[in-house]
């Protein structure tokens, strides 16, 4: 699995592979957007303006006006955006023809492109045109694509970001389950209650970084030269969470050999209240920091060598500098402890 994300506020997305059945797939994805709920169910969905091909203005009102409402945010340039659109085309054939449904992707890509991708990808769905900051806001701060469902009164009941670049039947379907329950004026998500942090700090540590340490080295000389086992990630990046479930035998192994753990983290900065209650949740005892602009910048250069970042990665340093620029997964458990070893021991 590749997640590909540019640095940069606006523009940023993810893949990941799936090979489940069509059930297991469903089951994953109901359990991935209870995760992404517990700051944005029941929140009404940002103010924005976007407009169609034909020129039309849409705002809020548009999700407003007594329909569930499906929204896509995409753009061409995102792998897992176009490979969901075979998906989305069949969600949107299966649904069209309710008078209590409604369905639009959002992009901010140019009018000549928007109308050269539908022509390409074969879209059968509504298209409308934004900025990239309007498209960003309402995403929440997450990656792309984006999809989100919306009830009759407005108000958010799904959102998950992110996608396969193979995505199966599993997609359409847990969305139309989910779109009919509220035709029928069920609530398809319960509201989770927000993170208890308390009496879960032990082991926790976060670091000012957003003015203190804006480059890689400013990072490693943080730790005066110490070993290290850095965990690259996002709160939006799913493989990145779903890595944190197997974190207690690696997490065992740093505490015995002195070996600290580090969390960074490339959510936008207004993402910090979740990108907070995710740590708590997940108990990812270690340091934290979440990356500013410039060391963002910097890892980009000095990790990926200008390419495009992919999480979550790991990496491992000794006494201060980098031997592995690639680690295994926590999910790889034996492999990992023996890469250890081997580098630090």
């Amino acid at each position: 699995m590749k997640y590909l994300i540019l640095i940069s506020a606006l523009f940023v997305f993810i893949s990941a592979s799936s090979q489940v059945s069509d059930s297991m797939e469903v089951e994953t994805m109901r359990s991935l957007v209870l995760q992404f709920n517990n700051d944005a169910a029941a929140s009404v969905l940002p103010d924005f303006t976007a407009e169609d091909l034909a020129g039309k203005t849409y705002t809020n009102n548009i999700v407003r006006n007594g329909k569930v409402t499906f929204i896509n945010l995409w753009f061409v340039s995102c792998p897992p955006c176009i490979a969901e659109i075979p998906n989305l085309n069949r969600l949107y054939d299966m649904m069209k023809d309710s008078p209590d449904f409604q369905f639009f992707a959002i992009t901010w890509e140019s009018e000549a492109n928007a109308k050269e991708a539908i022509q390409k990808y074969d879209i059968h769905f509504p298209v409308l045109l934004t900025s990239g900051r309007e498209a960003l806001k309402l995403t929440f701060g997450r990656g792309f694509p984006a999809d989100i469902v919306l009830d009759k009164e407005g108000k958010m009941r799904s959102i998950l970001s992110g996608g396969s670049l193979n995505p199966g039947a599993g997609f359409e379907l847990y969305w139309k389950q989910e779109i009919e329950k509220l035709l029928k004026g069920d609530s398809p998500i319960s509201v989770s209650k927000p993170v208890n942090s308390s009496g879960n700090k032990s082991g926790i540590v976060f670091i000012d970084s957003l003015l203190k340490i804006q480059s890689l080295d400013a990072l490693l000389n943080y730790f005066k030269g110490q070993s290290l086992f850095i965990d690259l990630w996002a709160s939006w990046c799913l493989p990145c969470r779903q890595e944190f479930n197997s974190k207690n035998s690696v997490g065992s192994f740093l505490s015995k050999h002195e070996i600290v753990q580090l969390f960074i983290s490339i959510d936008n900065p207004y993402a910090e209240q979740i990108w907070k209650s995710l740590i708590y949740e997940y108990k990812l005892n270690g340091y934290h920091l979440l990356a500013g602009a410039e060391l963002s910048k910097d890892l980009k250069q000095k990790i990926y060598k200008n390419e495009a970042i992919d999480i979550p990665r790991y990496i491992i340093v000794k006494n201060g500098k980098i031997v592995e620029l690639n680690a295994f997964r926590p999910s790889d458990d034996q492999k990992l402890l023996k890469q250890l070893t081997e580098k630090l021991l």
